[in-house]
C-alpha cells in the first residue's frame, strides 16, 4: 500500500510541474538577439517572421517584416552588438523585454531595438527598430 501511494504521489507531482508554465531565462534574451543578428546576415528572413510571435505577425505583414530586414541586411555585417539598456515588463499578460544594442554595421554605429515576448519560455521576437547614431 506505502509503495502505492508513493508512486502516485510521484506521478502526481510530476504532472503538476508539467503543467506550470515556464519563464524564458532573462540571460537568453541576448542570446535572442545575437540569433536574430546571425539569421539576417545569413538572408534567413522568412525564419525570423515564421519564428516571430504571433501578435507580432498579425500587426506586421510578411512581405513588410521581410523588406526591413533586408534592408538592415543592406547596412552590411554586424559586429557583436554591445546591450546598453534592457527593460523588462507585461503586455496582455505575457512577459516582455525590451533591449537596445550599440552594433557597428561595417563601422557605421546604430542603435538596435528590439522586443520580444515570452512565449512559454521562449523570447519570441515582437519588434524591431534601428536608428544610425551620432558621431560621438
Amino acid at each position: 500500500m506505502f509503495r502505492k501511494i508513493i508512486v502516485v504521489s510521484v506521478i502526481l507531482c510530476s504532472t503538476a510541474c508539467s503543467l506550470m508554465t515556464r519563464e524564458a531565462p532573462t540571460e537568453d534574451v541576448d542570446k535572442a538577439a545575437i540569433l536574430f543578428l546571425n539569421r539576417i546576415t545569413a538572408g534567413q528572413f522568412d525564419l525570423i517572421y515564421t519564428d516571430s510571435a504571433k501578435l507580432f505577425q498579425e500587426k506586421n505583414p510578411k512581405a513588410e517584416v521581410i523588406e526591413n530586414l533586408k534592408a538592415m541586411k543592406d547596412l552590411g555585417q554586424a559586429d557583436t552588438p554591445l546591450r546598453s539598456t534592457m527593460l523588462f515588463g507585461v503586455e496582455d499578460g505575457k512577459r516582455t523585454a525590451t533591449p537596445t544594442y550599440m552594433v557597428a554595421f561595417n563601422q557605421k554605429r546604430m542603435t538596435m531595438i528590439l522586443k520580444f515576448i515570452d512565449y512559454s519560455g521562449e523570447w519570441k521576437l515582437d519588434g524591431f527598430e534601428i536608428r544610425q547614431r551620432n558621431n560621438q
